[in-house]
């Protein structure tokens, strides 16, 4: 990561505190598995006869003969005079089609604050330069004056003082100018951000702002994550969908390991919303790559299906929250390079969903232009999300 986007983000910490989303986190090492020999592969379907045997990732398909990766060509190759080097033209630059008047807007609202950011970054080196030449100068200038040399150490102490001040209140006020217009840029992302994904004409009421957080309580309230002891969290909104009462969070849980040190267990966007069911806790897990962070607590619960990429845990009689409607609207999700994995919490009344996202959702962009794809498809999740709401909230007749 260059120095220019450290700041950035570090900087940007002062007005999204406890935050966890830039792309330095790294997820959770995925454990081997334990080679098994002499034993026949269960069936999709089939129950495993012990937990330690189901597989939280999502199978890869097997490579096809003759679907190897090929080696890239020698540019040179075939050239007749191999002394003339042949030079790789240089890619051009990235571009999107937006597409949509709000997403065209993060890119305008990304380009006007990255430039500022680079204006206030010249005049930072170039305040300090100033101020570094005039302390030299106050140190080196006296001892080359006869009549100031009896005085170079006060002279030196002054113009020292003088400098670090200046420099001091500069990059004070420099910070508190860049804070603010950062401030700024995030708002207008994340209302047009709001504006293009919640445009169903079933979302209404939609409030909160950047800076709202998730408490801790509730996102431990779905149980899924073992001792999640901080819930880094912004953007937390509450909106009605057809009247039901539903929020979401940008949310990164974290447990404390050895020597006090934060794992991240979730990156991503947690939802929650109300429901009729009535039973046992069911937890529904839909599996993803290698840098899905599958959730810690499923050993607190029953395995009852596990499937290619579906695994599902409950308490008794759990099973009764999977009606047809349910299955069907948890059938039209699909993991991939954004949508890491997913997990459903049904219980009684509540219903939370833990979608992981990777990095290209999560982190606001700030030097490179605006990749509108992820937002595209946390829209199209939501739109599926907004159904599986729907599928929980059945009535007495739906029930079968």
């Amino acid at each position: 990561m260059s120095e220019e986007k450290k700041d950035i983000i570090s900087e940007g910490k002062a007005i999204v505190e406890n935050s966890d989303f830039a792309d330095e986190e790294k997820p959770l090492p995925v454990p081997k598995e334990p080679k098994v020999e002499e034993k026949e592969t269960p069936k999709v379907d089939e129950k495993p006869t012990n937990e330690s045997e189901v597989n939280l990732h999502k199978e890869e398909p097997a490579i096809l003969a003759g679907e190897e990766a090929k080696e890239e060509k020698n540019p040179n190759e075939g050239n007749p005079d191999k002394n003339v080097k042949i030079k790789k033209s240089k890619p051009s630059p990235v571009t999107y089609d937006y597409g949509d008047e709000r997403l065209s807007n993060i890119e305008k609202d990304r380009d006007i604050f990255y430039h500022q950011y680079k204006k206030s970054n010249i005049w930072k080196y170039s305040v300090s330069a100033f101020c570094i030449a005039v302390i030299i100068i106050g140190y080196v200038l006296p001892l080359s004056i006869e009549a100031w040399k009896s005085y170079q150490m006060p002279i030196t102490l002054s113009v020292l003082a003088a400098g670090v001040l200046g420099l001091g209140i500069f990059s004070y006020v420099s910070r508190k100018k860049i804070e603010v217009k950062m401030k700024d840029y995030f708002h207008k992302f994340y209302e047009n951000t709001n504006a293009y994904v919640f445009s169903n004409p079933e979302v209404k009421n939609f409030a909160g702002a950047v800076e709202d957080k998730l408490p801790t309580e509730i996102f431990n309230a779905a149980g899924l994550y073992k001792d999640v002891t901080q819930v880094g969290s912004r953007a937390s909104y509450q909106f009605d969908y057809k009247g039901l009462g539903c929020a979401i969070s940008d949310a990164a849980g974290q447990t404390r390991g050895k020597k006090g040190a934060l794992n991240t267990v979730f990156v991503g966007k947690f939802v929650q919303a109300p429901n009729t069911y009535k039973g046992g806790a069911c937890i529904v897990y839909l599996k993803g790559n290698k840098r899905a962070l599958p959730p810690t607590a499923l050993g607190d619960y029953n395995l009852i299906e596990d499937h290619r990429d579906m695994v599902v845990y409950g308490e008794t009689g759990a099973k009764r929250a999977l009606t047809k409607k349910v299955r069907a609207a948890i059938a039209k999700f699909q993991t991939n390079d954004t949508l890491c994995d997913m997990a459903i919490s049904i219980k009684e009344g509540q219903t939370y969903i833990a979608l992981g996202y990777e990095d290209t959702l999560m982190v606001l962009p700030m030097d490179k232009p605006f990749n509108p794809t992820p937002t595209m498809q946390y829209k199209g999740d939501m739109a599926k999300v907004f159904n599986l709401i729907g599928a929980l909230n059945f009535k007495e007749s739906e029930k079968k």
